[in-house]
């Protein structure tokens, strides 16, 4: 990131690359199996809470079993893991 740009923040905190890809992969996830969040969060095991702030970039899934759900959710809908 260049001088001139600065870093997303959120809640005070820098939010970085994995901060959004986890977040834009929920998201699109979410988006693809066309659910509430009330049903994605009971797939995933956390709270609807949980997949809102996922969504809006305040948290990520923490490292073990959330992110490898979203993850392994992801591969069976057929939902690439990054938007390349």
């Amino acid at each position: 990131m260049s001088e001139t740009q600065e870093q997303p923040v959120r809640k005070g905190r820098p939010v970085g690359t994995k901060t959004t890809e986890h977040s834009t992969l929920v998201s699109r996830l979410r988006s693809h199996m066309e659910i509430p969040q009330e049903d994605f969060a009971r797939l995933i095991g956390v709270r609807e809470k949980t997949v809102r702030n996922y969504e809006k970039q305040s948290v990520i899934p923490k490292i073990g079993l959330v992110r490898e759900a979203i993850e392994k959710l992801a591969k069976k809908q057929g939902v690439p893991l990054d938007e390349s």
